[in-house]
């Protein structure tokens, strides 16, 4: 049951048009393939363009794939350690397994050309002198938000790196009027509070994670990202919250654990409807 309901009435929406621009910058800390190509798709008659950083000139395809089997054998490792620490009659091996991650990580990292958060700024900034990049409508952020960092295979960068860089490139963000982000508890009323509004102080729709996230590659996440898609027009239209409600509920009947901030005041959670 929620606690409480807030409607503003009254209020125009000057960034919704007959169809909703989709210029997406998707920042991808996690090695998100499935992610991306959900967001380059058309939807409703709009094609969507996507810029991804890091670039396929810095990280390409052929790199991508194999960061994806060098992850795979790291889970897979790990999965043995685990096994190890419940075993009855310890395997001769458990301790190799040890040495195999760390060097499987240091593979991850020389594919990668050591891709780190101030090369992930340099691209941002990159992109504010290409005068075909800018401005985009939408940005997505993809990778794992945890002991204050956003992490994946790719690149990680602590929140106030970040937050920084974001600040720093701006000028990119002046027409965006959806950010979604892809990552665990990136939608706790705290990171709404000392981390988005003042990374997006005038972005209208901004999407994120109240709980633990699903993977990039389930099918219930993909599903999720398709939604919201289908529903950014109506949710950059809407007047009142008693419109937003059933948008946002929407979103929750996806098993994803969504929430929502709003005109920059009023945020959804699973179980409240709260002003910020």
């Amino acid at each position: 049951m929620f606690k409480r309901v807030f409607i503003l009435g009254g209020l125009v929406l000057s960034l919704f048009v007959a169809q909703v621009q989709a210029r997406t910058l998707f920042i991808d800390f996690n090695n998100a393939e499935s992610e991306i190509a959900v967001f380059k798709q058309s939807h409703q008659g709009v094609a969507s363009e996507v810029v991804v950083v890091p670039s396929y000139q810095r990280i390409t395809r052929k790199q991508r794939l194999h960061i994806v089997k060098v992850n795979e054998a790291i889970e897979a490792y790990t999965v043995k350690l685990q096994d190890c620490a419940v075993a009855i009659k310890r395997d001769a091996k458990c301790d190799s397994y040890y040495d195999k991650i760390y060097s499987l990580e240091q593979e991850r990292e020389k594919t990668t050309a050591y891709y780190s958060a101030e090369d992930l700024k340099k691209e941002l900034l990159a992109l504010l002198e290409d005068k075909n990049a800018v401005p985009f409508d939408m940005v997505v952020i993809s990778g794992h938000h945890e002991q204050g960092f956003y992490r994946g295979e790719l690149t990680d960068a602590k929140v106030k790196e970040f937050v920084e860089m974001m600040d720093e490139s701006r000028a990119l963000f002046s027409k965006v009027n959806t950010v979604v982000f892809l990552g665990c508890e990136t939608g706790t009323k705290a990171v709404f509070q000392n981390t988005l509004l003042n990374m997006f102080p005038a972005v209208p729709v901004i999407l994120a994670s109240e709980d633990n996230a699903p993977t990039r590659n389930e099918a219930r996440n993909l599903a999720y990202i398709r939604h919201v898609i289908q529903i950014r027009p109506k949710l950059l239209a809407a007047r009142t919250v008693k419109e937003v409600q059933p948008l946002f509920n929407s979103l929750l009947a996806r098993n994803w654990p969504a929430s929502l901030l709003w005109r920059q005041n009023v945020v959804f959670f699973k179980e409240s409807t709260e002003l910020l």
